[in-house]
């Protein structure tokens, strides 16, 4: 969960707790949008990328490499950004590596780097990310 331009973005993937959490802040009269990773890209885009999962993933790595958001000195964070790989599919769409996979790889989930890539959807900053470019196939390094 985060916070971004006043709105408390739920990250409502799998639905298995999220949607409990936005029902209650909206009962709150909280301002709430829900943010589903597996949902679709938006239209203009869409099928450059399997999903909102790697349409905002790519969005927040191109801020980071225009220099158009902050960079935050946080380890954890650059821990998980560099154990991100995503693959281009037979169809050109852009496909970020399992989560199972990426959980694996660093011992841990990546919900810093998952509550920093709800932004760019919403024109947004995107939060602030500490990536690097230039590795094929790889989010930085």
């Amino acid at each position: 969960m985060g916070q971004v331009d006043g709105k408390v973005v739920v990250d409502t993937t799998g639905a298995a707790l999220g949607l409990g959490i936005v029902d209650r802040l909206r009962e709150m009269h909280w301002d709430v949008e829900q943010f589903d990773f597996a949902g679709k890209a938006p239209s203009e885009e869409g099928a450059r990328f399997a999903n909102l999962r790697a349409w905002s993933y790519m969005q927040v790595k191109r801020l980071v490499r225009d220099r158009s958001v902050a960079l935050l000195n946080d380890p954890l964070l650059r821990e998980e950004a560099l154990a991100t790989r995503y693959t281009i599919s037979g169809q050109g769409a852009v496909q970020i590596g399992p989560k199972k996979q990426l959980r694996s790889r660093l011992g841990r989930s990546p919900d810093r780097l998952d509550e920093r890539c709800d932004g760019p959807r919403r024109g947004g900053r995107g939060g602030d990310h500490r990536w690097e470019h230039g590795v094929p196939r790889v989010l930085s390094g």
